[in-house]
């Protein structure tokens, strides 16, 4: 059996999950964006624990043994599927899985362990908020719902149209440098790729350019994961690219000295 909830953000599904007590104990990856840091630490059980596990350079999780994951008596691992990819998970005895997959289109048609899977609307439609949610067991109900007339706007126009141009971009931009990982998700928001210099690149292309990049995650909790300060991300999306890719690559090229 599964339960379906549909809420406003893809934080308050993660507040919703985490105020269900589906676990106590949790493993989390080192690389992580501050906000969803923040919202374990702040709600998790008192005298909880939380450890980490490492994410490699190509996003692909270092899953620790199970015996030290028994010793810390972990009951609970998150997982991320990074920019719509996903990574075959560790199957620890008696733990629930929670998959943060917010770039993901397409809900599960069934787990096949104790666990919650997430997305959010906004990082694939052009809507400012929703988020899907669903779980092997129950969830306290979430404070804020959905407000379903977006999505039905939403949909009423011709998305498919601008999935395709972003796949195409990502096609692009990983034809001209090293994607991380080396495929194409299937609902891309943004091409990611690990370089170093990378602030200075996105200081220079702002400056003489006028192209503003999102700001990266931050290691504003001192993570010590390499990726925090060498991933750099770009909007695939038509309304950052008007005209195609060709601008941003040559950009891009010129200023990382390609």
């Amino acid at each position: 059996m599964t339960f379906t909830y549909l809420n406003g953000l893809g934080r308050e599904s993660l507040h919703q999950i985490i105020h269900s007590r589906v676990a106590t104990n949790w493993l989390l990856p080192d690389l992580l964006c501050p906000l969803v840091y923040d919202i374990f630490f702040d709600m998790k059980a008192p005298g909880a624990k939380v450890d980490f596990y490492k994410i490699g350079d190509g996003f692909e999780p270092e899953w620790p043994e199970e015996r030290y994951a028994g010793d810390l008596c972990i009951d609970g691992v998150f997982i991320v599927n990074y920019f719509g990819h996903e990574w075959p998970h560790k199957d620890y005895p008696g733990v629930t899985y929670v998959h943060d997959a917010v770039w993901s289109r397409r809900s599960p048609v069934g787990l096949s362990h104790p666990g919650v899977w997430f997305n959010s609307f906004r990082k694939l439609l052009p809507v400012p908020e929703g988020s899907l949610v669903v779980s092997t067991m129950p969830l306290v109900e979430s404070t804020r719902r959905f407000n379903a007339h977006l999505l039905v706007i939403a949909l009423a126009n011709d998305w498919h149209r601008e999935w395709q141009s972003r796949r195409e971009n990502w096609a692009a931009l990983a034809a001209a440098f090293d994607p991380i990982p080396m495929m194409g998700p299937e609902y891309p928001k943004f091409f990611a790729m690990a370089i170093d210099g990378r602030d200075e690149v996105i200081a220079k292309l702002k400056k003489d350019h006028d192209v503003s990049l999102p700001r990266p995650w931050r290691d504003v909790h001192r993570m010590g994961n390499p990726l925090y300060d060498r991933l750099m991300c770009v909007p695939v999306d038509s309304q950052f690219m008007p005209d195609g890719p060709r601008r941003i690559i040559d950009l891009l090229a010129k200023e990382m000295g390609k």
